[in-house]
């Protein structure tokens, strides 16, 4: 009897001291969003890439969490007809294992999520099984939903939405006319609009890059014509907002912001979409893909959320719906039956851009009023985003930021489209900011500032503590808290490569790879500096005057142009190859192809 009651003391100290070292883990006090273990991968499985925790029928975790919290598990079946069952099961120091949960997988490929509170007593270990195809299954990482700790309790959600190709222009709040975005103009009244922001690069995957990790593209070395990922020693956006404890999530709409590029970093979900490349451009779905994501914020996270949304809705074709097409024409008198009735496809815009063709001054009216009736299109999905932030109650703990990635030229310079140069049209973006609770409404901010802000930005407002910015972006969190700041005043810096053949001898000019040279456009507010690298011919433009850039004054205005070519010559210079990456996404033929035909690979 002695020895089974020493044995049974020695037992229950031993568990009191397990679990006294569990309850004092450092990861214990940790609330919000906690991911469990390391990620194994990432896949993609369709349209949906997540970071897996493994592939093996059993895998286990340690699990450092207190009660009440959720567990969220999610499984991938990578094909058809599979059938399999998952178990999920919790243990505890001398205690019985537990089952948690058992599910059927799907009868299709694709993903399935459940979520479930942990036992009162808690777990110290978690054990996921799989029975049934285990060669192709993959559970993803899991994550424990929490309450927020002392230190996430001020937290903002975030929402970033990017309205791929809107000009700033279309846009009431901007002077855009014909009333095309009264959803984003009642936001704009809500919060703070940035009067002349510009994309660091006149396209989506540098531009978003940039955006995302506060560093140009030349310094990412993510350049048009590479199939290059973003690289992995870059920090990332969502990546910070993942290690603060926050639920993260992004629906796109697949192109130049797919997962492939390297995007999906951080992120627990990202959605690429079922967008599909092809000739006539990147076709948006703006209902579908907000769809999905007011679907994933009504989930109601204990945690604090950061959600990235991404519509091609505006870009090419310029497809509207017929009834956006009749409103506009019978608001503009504007009377056409041709070919361009509905629709405006690139192969059109590719033979105007090299010459093949050109449009009547009737014709150009007609691309233009599609386009804005895509723009119409687009608001009202902006607008259901908004009504659904309201109606789940979180709008005062939500910071709302919209904006595009660049703009859309429309014959300014002898360009339809986007990146064929670094003017106005093409790199002038909306920004519109609206929180934290307690910030000025209807605040508007003169002088100019980068896209490339947003980042450093939306962290300090969310009240994280990260240091996320560097010589190429800063913090405007101020210029929306401070009420009497109402001017930003800055040097913005963006760029542009093309192609020179023959091929420049190493260092006349600055090379990037491929025979790729370098054109860069400086701006702050007074003045916009075009240099074109390659060539040496320089523009310059004076903003308040001039404000489409029209009127080259490089030739008259001597003193001044030498002053920012010399501010270009002291620029940091990325320009150097970067070595091929070997987790460089593999695009297929098929999309090589299609890419080829727009014009986004040479």
């Amino acid at each position: 009897m002695r020895k089974l009651a020493f044995a049974t003391t020695v037992g229950m100290v031993a568990a009191a001291f397990v679990l006294s070292c569990f309850h004092s883990n450092d990861l214990l006090d940790s609330g919000g969003t906690i991911r469990l273990g390391a990620a194994e991968s990432t896949i993609s499985i369709k349209q949906e890439a997540r970071d897996v925790a493994g592939s093996a029928p059993v895998v286990e975790f340690d699990v450092y969490a207190k009660q009440p919290c959720f567990l969220r598990l999610g499984a991938g079946v990578e094909r058809d007809g599979l059938k399999p069952t998952f178990r999920a099961f919790g243990e505890r120091p001398f205690r019985p294992t537990q089952l948690l949960l058992e599910f059927a997988g799907p009868d299709e490929a694709g993903w399935v999520d459940r979520a479930i509170p942990l036992p009162p007593e808690g777990i110290t270990k978690l054990r996921l099984e799989v029975e049934g195809g285990s060669d192709a299954v993959r559970w993803a990482r899991p994550r424990l939903d929490c309450p927020r700790s002392a230190s996430q309790s001020s937290y903002y959600n975030v929402v970033l939405v990017s309205l791929d190709t809107l000009r700033a222009d279309r846009v009431g709040a901007y002077g855009g006319r014909d009333r095309l975005t009264p959803n984003m103009d009642r936001i704009a009244e809500q919060g703070t609009v940035f009067e002349r922001v510009y994309a660091a690069y006149p396209n989506t995957l540098s531009s978003h890059a940039s955006l995302f990790s506060g560093k140009l593209p030349s310094e990412l070395g993510v350049l048009p014509g590479r199939s290059q990922r973003i690289p992995a020693e870059a920090p990332m956006l969502a990546e910070v907002f993942a290690a603060a404890g926050y639920s993260t999530a992004a629906f796109t709409e697949n192109g130049f912001v797919a997962s492939r590029w390297g995007f999906s970093r951080g992120f627990d979900r990202y959605h690429d979409g079922t967008n599909l490349v092809n000739d006539s451009g990147f076709a948006g779905n703006a209902r579908e893909t907000f769809g999905r994501a007011i679907g994933w914020l009504a989930e109601k996270s204990d945690s604090p959320v950061f959600l990235f949304i991404q519509s091609y809705e505006v870009h090419v074709p310029y497809s509207p719906p017929r009834k956006e097409v009749r409103r506009l024409s019978r608001l503009r008198g504007h009377r056409y039956q041709g070919m361009f009735a509905l629709s405006f496809t690139y192969a059109f815009m590719n033979a105007f851009n090299i010459g093949q063709d050109d449009f009547s001054v009737l014709e150009r009216s007609q691309i233009e009023l599609l386009y804005d009736a895509e723009v119409r299109t687009l608001d009202a999905e902006v607008g259901r985003l908004d009504q659904a932030i309201r109606d789940l109650g979180i709008e005062d703990e939500t910071i709302l930021v919209l904006f595009s990635d660049h703009g859309e030229e429309f014959f300014e310079h002898g360009f339809l489209g986007h990146g064929n140069t670094l003017h106005e049209q093409a790199l002038r973006v909306p920004l519109i900011v609206r929180g934290p609770k307690g910030s000025v409404q209807g605040k508007r901010i003169k002088g100019v500032a980068g896209l490339i802000d947003v980042s450093p930005t939306v962290l300090e407002l969310s009240g994280v503590e990260a240091e996320f910015q560097n010589d190429a972006s800063q913090s405007l969190a101020k210029s929306v808290l401070d009420a009497e700041v109402d001017e930003v005043s800055r040097l913005v810096v963006s760029e542009r490569v093309q192609r020179e053949s023959p091929c420049p001898r190493d260092g006349e000019p600055p090379v990037t790879s491929n025979c790729e040279v370098m054109s860069v456009s400086l701006r702050d507010g007074a003045y916009t500096y075009i240099l074109d690298q390659g060539s040496g011919e320089a523009k310059l433009f004076h903003v308040a005057s001039d404000p489409s850039e029209s009127r080259n004054l490089a030739d008259q205005a001597t003193e001044m142009a030498n002053h920012y070519s010399q501010l270009v010559a002291e620029l940091p210079r990325h320009h150097s190859p970067r070595p091929p990456n070997p987790a460089d996404p593999q695009i297929s033929e098929e999309l090589e192809r299609n890419l080829r035909a727009l014009g986004y690979v040479e």
